[in-house]
Parts: structure tokens; C-alpha cells; sequence
């Protein structure tokens, strides 16, 4: 039996410094520490809250948003940036499932300096190729514009599990030879628009 597993969100944004951190949690997104560590979590197990007491009764367990039909869902999480999609897709089993609906992923957009986008493609491409073996049929645009730790190795993985591609821009990403774009010209015949700028 195949486990299914999402990104973590610090595959995704780069880990915070200590100074913003308040009770476990960080009080600021916008302060960048080390290097990002790719991790793999498996769905959560349950919609359940830890914390909340068994004697309770059930009308009184689930939270308001609980409430809203799937497709509702669907609408927002439509809105969400790449990496607060991943984060959503670690709530519960019902948001692991809405998050990871394929209409969702056909544009993957990762920024920073201090993200490893390398390994970042390589999860996120494995994830959505999950359905269809080694190959993303759904994913249409790859924006990673300013991530200068870019390398052959990402476009790689692009170019071979997302044939269906359209659109990539990979400006101001230095450490990208000619043979990797190359590559993906060749191996995604739907490609329109490249910024290698």
C-alpha cells in the first residue's frame, strides 16, 4: 500500500531566525535563517483537535468553517500562493485532500534566495505525479524568478514531469546553463512563453 505525503511548508519558505520566534511559533515571515531542509510529512489522521476533550458533544466539536461545502474551499484555497498551500494541506484529512486537487496545480510559484528550488520541484513534481506515474499532466506554469539557487537539476526535473508546461520564467536564475533550458524546449512542445531573462 503507497502512503500518500505532502511538502512540508518549510520545504517550501525558509526557516525563520530565532528572534522571531514566540512560544514555538514565529511572529515574523519575513526574517530568514539557514538554509531550507526539504521535509515529507504524511496527511494528517484525523479532523479531531488534539487538545479538545472526548466528553464534549459533537454538535459542539466541529468548527464554523467546517461547515463550508468542498467547493467553497476549492474557490480559496484558488487564491493561495504554493507554500500556504502546502501549509493548508497539513490542517486535516478533509483540507489534505481539497488541497492536493489537481485543478489547483497547474501553476507552482516558489521566490526567495534561501530556498532550496531545486529540491522544492523535485517533491512537489513526485507529489503531483502521483496519479499519473512520473508524469504531471495538470502543472501549466513554473514561476521561480529570483531564485538564485536554481540549477540545471530543477529545470531537469521540470522538463521531464511536466510535458503539459506553457509557461516558465526562471529570470535572474544565474546558475542555469543553455543545455538545461535547452532541455526543456525540447521536452515540453506546448511551451509559449520563457523568461530567461
Amino acid at each position: 500500500m503507497r502512503t500518500v505525503s505532502t511538502p512540508s511548508p518549510a520545504l517550501i519558505l525558509p526557516p525563520r531566525s530565532s528572534p522571531g520566534v514566540l512560544n514555538g511559533s514565529s511572529t515574523s515571515s519575513s526574517t530568514f535563517g539557514t538554509e531550507t531542509i526539504a521535509m515529507v510529512h504524511t496527511p494528517p489522521t484525523s479532523l479531531t483537535h488534539p487538545q479538545r476533550s472526548l466528553r464534549q458533544p459533537r454538535d459542539q466539536q466541529g468548527a464554523p468553517i467546517d461547515i463550508l461545502p468542498d467547493h467553497a474551499f476549492l474557490q480559496i484555497f484558488t487564491h493561495l500562493p504554493t507554500n500556504q498551500l502546502c501549509r493548508c494541506a497539513r490542517v486535516c484529512r478533509r483540507w489534505y485532500n481539497l488541497a492536493w486537487d489537481p485543478r489547483l496545480w497547474r501553476t507552482i510559484r516558489l521566490t526567495g534566495d534561501v530556498l532550496h528550488v531545486d529540491r522544492a520541484l523535485r517533491v512537489l513534481t513526485r507529489r503531483l505525479c502521483q496519479d499519473t506515474p512520473n508524469v504531471c499532466l495538470t502543472l501549466e506554469t513554473v514561476v521561480v524568478s529570483g531564485c538564485r539557487r536554481l540549477t540545471d537539476r530543477g529545470l531537469y526535473t521540470v522538463a521531464q514531469c511536466c510535458p503539459e508546461l506553457r509557461r516558465l520564467e526562471v529570470a535572474g536564475c544565474y546558475n542555469v546553463s543553455n543545455e538545461a533550458v535547452f532541455e526543456v524546449v525540447s521536452r515540453c512542445p506546448n511551451l509559449e512563453h520563457l523568461d530567461v531573462s
